[in-house]
């Protein structure tokens, strides 16, 4: 009896792990893109600040 409850308790934690790692992965990929386009966004905007900066000091 006991292992029974060892070897379901085990594929419980199995099945557990898996399906809990697929979401983790998904949810990983799914922050890394926002990071992505977050640091995408700043060089765009730091890029856009520094070129009037140096209009500006130019004329």
């Amino acid at each position: 009896m006991n292992i029974l409850i060892g070897s379901f308790q085990s594929h419980l934690n199995g099945s557990f792990q898996k399906t809990h790692n697929i979401f983790f992965n998904k949810n990983r990929i799914k922050i890394f893109k926002k990071l992505c386009l977050l640091a995408i966004k700043y060089l765009i905007i730091d890029n856009f600040l520094l070129f009037s900066f140096f209009i500006i000091r130019f004329y």
